[in-house]
Order: structure tokens, then sequence, then C-alpha cells
């Protein structure tokens, strides 16, 4: 199993990354359509400390498979892993992103029925 970088590693050592697969983990947020990834609650709000999970349909998957979070802004704001490619953000405000290939919510883990969507 590789080693789970937290976000902050992976923003500061961005250009070591930029095209690798890494494993990360944090809080993954989803406002408005667009998750991302940040090191801890109290950055949600801030971009510049986000990675965008760049997903198509991510917000439609997980809403299929996994309970959106409880009222609010966020649909979703859980402790999680990821595993993906970093690369360049398509969102100016996000300073990179990450293609997705597995999302777990730490909570309540995701059925595999989750994992093989995201993996596709």
């Amino acid at each position: 199993m590789k080693e789970k970088l937290p976000v902050s590693v992976v923003i500061a050592q961005r250009p070591l990354f930029e095209g690798l697969e890494v494993t990360m983990e944090g809080i993954f947020a989803m406002r408005c359509g667009t998750g991302y990834f940040v090191q801890a609650l109290e950055d949600v709000d801030k971009p510049a400390l986000a990675i965008f999970v760049d997903s198509p349909h991510l917000e439609e998957v997980l809403l299929k498979s996994v309970p959106a979070y409880g009222g609010g802004q966020f649909s979703y704001r859980h402790e999680a892993s990821i595993t993906g490619v970093i690369k360049s953000s398509s969102l100016a405000d996000f300073s990179c992103a990450i293609s997705n290939k597995i999302m777990e919510r730490f909570a309540s883990r995701a059925s595999a029925g989750l994992k093989d969507e995201l993996c596709g």
C-alpha cells in the first residue's frame, strides 16, 4: 500500500509530484458541484490551500452511493483519501488538481460499488 501524503505536503511540493500518481489524505469537500481536498476543516473556504478533484460527474456518482453531508453549503465535507495523478488545475482558484481514481470516506466507508464507479 502506498504511503498517504497530507494535502499540505502535495501542495507545498507540487512540482515534485506533478505527473505522478499519489495517495493523499485530508478533508474532501464539495460545494456547488466542485470537489476538492484540503488539509483541515478550517481550510474548506480557502481554494488556494486546496487540490481540485478532476473527475467528471463526481457529485452525481457520489450522490448515488454516499449520503450527502447534512445541510449547509457543502454536499460533502468528510475525512477521506484519494489516489490519482497530480496535474495543473483547470480552475483558476486551485493551485493544482488530482485526477480521481479511488476515494474512500473514513467516517463511513463507501461501498465497493462506489469504488468501482470511481475507478472507471
